[in-house]
């Protein structure tokens, strides 16, 4: 009977300490925003330097969307379209976006690349998701 007891107990100190931990998802769910913001930049620059033209990757709490540079502004109203697998079967509009986990945020400089494939202006840029930085090499524009 002691043992049923002490076996009851370490039952709910394990389930005390460690079930928070695997419900909350939260770090896991940033990981892959922080993954999917780096294919971003890397596609971002990989297209700018393909079609020869500015490509912006802009920063808002909730999204991080990537649009073409008309007349010098970057405009949510020309956004890229997603690349191939990303999009919905047969939809017209297939915005590249990618969007925050539950309860974390973007933060960040918004970045726009020109046709070589540097960051305008040419310096080093930073986004965060959560807790995780992402940082745009000046020259290079390579995220590490």
């Amino acid at each position: 009977m002691l043992e049923l007891v002490f076996v009851m107990i370490m039952v709910g100190v394990l389930s005390a300490v460690a079930l928070p931990r695997l419900v909350d998802n939260r770090t896991l769910q940033e990981r892959g925003a922080h993954a999917q913001l780096r294919s971003m930049v890397v596609h971002a620059r990989q297209l700018a330097i393909a079609q020869q033209r500015d490509i912006c990757v802009l920063v808002q709490p909730a999204l991080v969307s990537l649009v073409y540079v008309v007349g010098g502004n970057c405009s949510l109203a020309t956004p890229v379209r997603a690349p191939a697998g990303n999009c919905v079967t047969g939809a017209v509009a297939c915005p590249y976006e990618v969007v925050a986990p539950v309860r974390s945020s973007f933060t960040g400089q918004n970045v726009r690349f020109n046709p070589h494939g540097q960051p305008v202006p040419n310096a080093t840029h930073t986004m965060n998701v959560g807790g995780l930085s992402l940082s745009i090499q000046a020259e290079t524009g390579v995220p590490l």
